[in-house]
């Protein structure tokens, strides 16, 4: 937990030195402080769960912060930092961020087809990463695709339950589980 803090406090100080000089080749009347747009998003196990919905606000021609929920195994809200390079219309960046909801393990949960199998969290907190392609429009539209990875940071937490309801030791580690996701949303 410790260290996913540090990664996180370090990401927050690096992102406004690296946006300080602005991208020469993003056209400020799509990006920039005071763009903002409702998104709607599926996919598998992104930060807003299976079908969920985002508020994306640009804080910088390259950075934006988004938060939103959504529902996967269980409700979710999740929080995402994304920083952007690339040339318009298609640009490319990374984004990091958070997801905390009520989660299982997906994929115990998923193969058993009995959401009471597994590992569970009450809540659970997630740390995202993810890789992305945008293109925005000037009539608003956008469209966004992303590829991540998410591991629970509260391991510990955790509770194992079975069809007889025994706890077990199998909640000492937590696999990192990749993800697929895309959005598209309007906005100004």
């Amino acid at each position: 937990m410790k260290r996913a803090q540090l990664c996180l406090l370090t990401f927050l100080i690096a992102v406004p030195a690296w946006a300080r000089d602005a991208n020469p080749i993003a056209p400020s009347n799509l990006y920039g402080f005071g763009h903002f747009a409702a998104e709607a998003q599926l996919g598998l196990g992104t930060p807003v769960g299976v079908a969920g919905l985002l508020l994306d606000a640009d804080v910088h021609r390259d950075v934006s912060i988004s938060l939103g929920g959504g529902i996967g195994f269980g409700s979710q809200l999740g929080a995402l930092l994304r920083y952007r390079r690339g040339r318009v219309p298609m640009r490319w960046g990374l984004a990091i961020g958070a997801t905390r909801g009520n989660a299982g393990d997906r994929f115990t949960d998923w193969m058993a087809g009995n959401p009471t199998y597994g590992a569970h969290w009450n809540p659970g907190w997630w740390a995202n990463v993810e890789f992305f392609i945008e293109t925005r429009y000037e009539t608003g539209w956008r469209w966004r695709c992303s590829i991540g990875g998410t591991a629970v940071v509260n391991v510990t937490d955790c509770v194992w339950q079975s069809t007889d309801r025994l706890n077990g030791e199998h909640c000492s580690k937590s696999l990192p589980l990749p993800y697929l996701g895309c959005a598209i949303g309007i906005g100004r």
